[in-house]
C-alpha cells in the first residue's frame, strides 16, 4: 500500500492510485473480520487506530489528486500528505502483546489441563495439546519476525530518513526484499530509492552552498563567506576580548600583465596569489577574494602590532614569485592596506574596510609594495617607519 500511495505521488500514475485503495480496502475487510472474533477493549481500541491511519491515507489521496489538477511537483505533494504512522504501529504492538496475553492465559489453562490429562493417562491427549502449544509458538514467532519486526524497522527507518539521517541501513534486519513483491519488499525498495533521491539532493544543496561562498576562479573563500565569517569573528573576538586586524589587499602591476598577456594569464597570476596567502596565514584567518585582483584577509586575535607587522612583510615579501607562462616569468607586487577592530569599539564593517582602503590606497602612494596600517585613534595612517 505504501509503495503504491508513494508511487502515485512520484509518477502519477493512477494505477498506483487504484492499487492504494485496493489495499485499505483489503485490510480494513481483514480488521472486520477480526473484530468478529472475541476481541479485547485493547484490541478494539488498536484496531480503531489502525483504522484511523488508513483513513488518512484515503484522504490523502484526494490531497494527491488536487495537487495533481494544480501541477504541484512531487515533493510539494509529498510534504502535504505526510503521515504519522505512530499510531498504526501502537495498535500493531497493542495486538501483539494482547496475542502474548492470550497465549500465556491459555498456557496457564493449557498446563492444568495437561496436568489433568496426565492423572488420567491420556497421554495422546497431552501429546496433542503440546503440539498445539508448539504450533502456537511457531505461528507467533513466524508473525513477530517475518511481518511485526521488519514493520518496525522500516518505520523507525521511514522516522530517522524523514528528520534528514540518511546514513542508514535501509535494511538492518538483513532480510532480503529486493525481489518481494509483498508489501515489504515493496516498502523496502522505495524506501531505497528515496533514500538514493535524497542523497542526491543533499550533495546538490552542499555543492551550491560551496559555489555560494567559494570564488570560482581561486577557490577561496568569495564575499559572501567574506562578509559571513568576519562577523563571526568579531563576535567572537569580543566574547574573547581579542583583536581583529583586516587586510586589505592589491596587486601591484597586475592590469598590465592582464592587459599584454590576457586573461589566461591574469588567472595564473590570481590562483598563484591565492596559494600563497593560504600558505602565509593560519586556519585561524580567512582569505577571500573581493574581486579582479583585490583579495582580502581577515586575522583573528593577532599576538601584537608587531606580530602583524612581520604577516605583512612576509606577504610582500613571497606574493612576487614569478609565474611561467610561456617564455616569460610573469610577476607582481602586493600593496596592502590594514585596519584594526579592537574588542570593545562598535563594528561596522562598511567602516573597517573603508578604513582598510584609506590605507591601502596609501600605500599605493607610497611607492607600492608595501603597507599602511590605520591609525583610528589620530585618525591617520601610519608606515612602518613612523614612530
Amino acid at each position: 500500500m505504501i509503495h503504491s500511495f508513494k508511487n502515485y505521488i512520484l509518477r502519477h500514475d493512477v494505477k498506483y492510485k487504484t492499487n492504494t485503495l485496493n489495499s485499505i480496502s483489503n485490510i480494513e475487510n481483514i480488521i472486520k473480520e477480526y473484530k468478529k472474533l472475541q476481541t479485547t477493549v485493547g484490541e478494539n481500541t488498536a484496531l480503531e487506530d489502525i483504522v484511523s491511519v488508513l483513513n488518512k491515507y484515503k484522504k490523502n489521496i484526494d490531497i494527491i489528486d488536487q495537487g495533481i489538477e494544480k501541477n504541484m511537483s512531487p515533493e510539494e505533494i509529498d510534504h502535504q500528505v505526510k503521515i504519522n504512522d505512530v499510531y498504526a504501529l501502537r495498535g500493531l504492538k497493542t495486538i501483539e502483546q494482547d496475542i502474548i496475553y492470550q497465549i500465556e492465559k491459555k498456557s496457564d489453562l493449557l498446563g492444568f489441563l495437561i496436568q489433568d490429562v496426565y492423572n488420567k493417562e491420556q497421554r495422546n491427549a497431552v501429546i496433542v495439546i503440546i503440539s498445539t502449544i508448539f504450533i502456537a509458538i511457531f505461528i507467533y514467532w513466524v508473525f513477530t519476525s517475518k511481518v511485526i519486526n521488519p514493520v518496525k524497522n522500516i518505520s523507525n527507518v521511514m522516522l530517522k530518513m524523514s528528520q534528514g539521517e540518511v546514513n542508514i541501513p535501509i535494511n538492518p534486519v538483513k532480510i532480503r526484499y529486493e525481489n518481494d513483491n509483498t508489501e515489504l519488499g515493496q516498502m523496502h525498495n522505495s524506501l531505497k530509492i528515496f533514500k538514493e533521491n535524497e542523497i542526491k539532493r543533499q550533495i546538490a544543496e552542499e555543492k551550491i552552498t560551496r559555489l555560494a561562498l567559494t570564488d570560482p576562479l581561486t577557490g577561496i573563500a568569495n564575499r559572501n563567506k567574506f562578509e559571513h565569517g568576519i562577523n563571526e569573528m568579531v563576535t567572537l573576538a569580543k566574547r574573547d576580548e581579542k583583536l581583529v586586524a583586516l587586510l586589505a589587499l592589491d596587486l601591484d602591476n597586475f592590469k598590465p600583465i592582464n592587459d599584454e598577456y590576457g586573461h589566461a594569464a591574469g588567472d595564473l597570476i590570481l590562483k598563484a596569489v591565492a596559494n600563497n596567502l593560504l600558505l602565509i596565514f593560519r586556519e585561524t584567518d580567512l582569505v577571500a577574494r573581493l574581486g579582479g585582483d583585490e583579495f582580502s584577509v581577515v586575522l583573528y586575535a593577532p599576538d601584537s602590532l608587531e606580530s602583524i607587522k612581520k604577516t605583512l612583510q612576509r606577504v610582500i615579501a613571497l606574493i612576487p614569485t614569478s609565474v611561467p607562462y610561456g617564455k616569460d616569468q610573469l610577476s607582481v607586487g602586493v600593496s596592502i592596506g590594514v585596519a584594526l577592530h579592537q574588542h570593545s569599539a562598535n563594528f561596522d564593517l562598511d567602516v573597517l574596510m573603508n578604513n582598510a582602503d584609506t590605507a591601502l590606497y596609501q600605500a599605493k602612494e607610497g611607492g607600492r609594495n608595501t603597507y599602511r596600517i590605520f591609525d583610528e585613534s589620530s585618525i591617520r595612517v601610519t608606515s612602518d617607519q613612523e614612530k
